[in-house]
């Protein structure tokens, strides 16, 4: 296999730095530190020393519904406020298309800059299913999904579609997994790891991949390893180490214990990750390197596997 270098498997990009600085605050950030748009992106790289980028694509399409619902007049009635929904819902959808396209252009322009496109309940299952195939015909590398932040379940139905249609095409989907966003109706986050397992059982054929692996519920995320071959991670948030922001705190995997538990799920089956922008790549970067792994283990988490789970060339 092709050497590429160190690949980030998990990163997102917006088109400006304004939309940076709405998503991502980060009070104390330097602009000269910010990284979240594609020229930013390589200038990034290039300090750090990564070869490719794999950038992913959300957007909190409940909370932006929900921020247009409210500037609405106390007065409005019941069908004016349907109406309103349904309007800000379909400008929402095309957002996510327009964004999903955007992406693939950027992949086209850079190959350095590898695109996911993004999919989400909201779209509907004929439309969830049209974005995968549209994206992979126009060069993405994979499906990102977030139930947390877009509140669904991935068990919901209406995304069935799309999981066939990315099993066909042989496109991994990535997903996150742990305690983003609100809660579901049942008192569990959203996102939580168990909830994948009537997915992995019916499209066996499917790679999915959980990010965060080393975040809250990383036990849940190594018992449905040892069940699921078709189940892949990316170690985005980091391990817990002192001085180290990593996701989730208290709850996050200590970097210890890492080695002795990605061993055991098998080293081929973990990427390199940082979830930047909000944060910078050095530090991830150096914790994989002081990991109590061999050379070609650190090499297979920094570059080959990434290669392989996403067909980067």
């Amino acid at each position: 296999m092709k050497d590429l270098g160190l690949i980030d498997a998990h990163v997102h990009l917006w088109r400006t730095t304004a939309q940076e600085l709405a998503a991502l605050p980060l009070p104390g950030r330097r602009d000269a530190d910010r990284w979240g748009t594609p020229e930013g992106a390589i200038r990034m790289m290039d300090r750090c020393g990564i070869a490719r980028l794999v950038f992913l694509n959300v957007l909190p399409t409940v909370e932006m519904i929900e921020a247009g619902l409210s500037k609405l007049s106390p007065e409005a009635d019941a069908r004016a406020r349907s109406e309103a929904e349904g309007r800000l819902r379909q400008d929402m959808i095309e957002r996510v298309r327009r964004q999903n396209a955007w992406a693939c252009d950027v992949g086209a322009a850079n190959e350095r800059l590898v695109p996911f496109v993004g999919i989400q309940k909201l779209l509907g299952a004929d439309t969830a299913v049209e974005e995968v195939r549209v994206g992979r015909e126009r060069g993405a590398k994979g499906v990102k999904i977030q139930p947390g932040m877009n509140m669904f379940l991935p068990t919901d139905r209406e995304l069935w579609p799309a999981y066939e249609e990315a099993e066909r095409l042989r496109l991994p989907i990535l997903t996150d997994s742990g305690t983003y966003g609100r809660l579901a109706p049942d008192g569990r986050h959203f996102g939580e790891p168990a909830n994948f397992v009537e997915v992995l059982e019916s499209f066996p054929r499917l790679t999915l991949v959980m990010a965060h692996f080393g975040s809250a519920y990383w036990d849940q995320r190594v018992d449905l390893a040892l069940r699921y071959p078709n189940l892949c991670f990316d170690i985005s948030g980091g391990f817990g180490s002192p001085g180290l922001e990593v996701r989730d705190g208290p709850r996050a995997l200590s970097e210890r214990d890492a080695p002795g538990l990605l061993r055991k799920v098998g080293i081929e089956r973990f990427m390199f990750g940082t979830d930047g922008p909000a944060v910078l790549p050095g530090p991830y970067i150096e914790q994989v390197r002081r990991l109590a792994l061999t050379e070609p283990e650190k090499h297979m988490l920094l570059s080959e596997n990434a290669l392989r789970h996403y067909a980067i060339k």
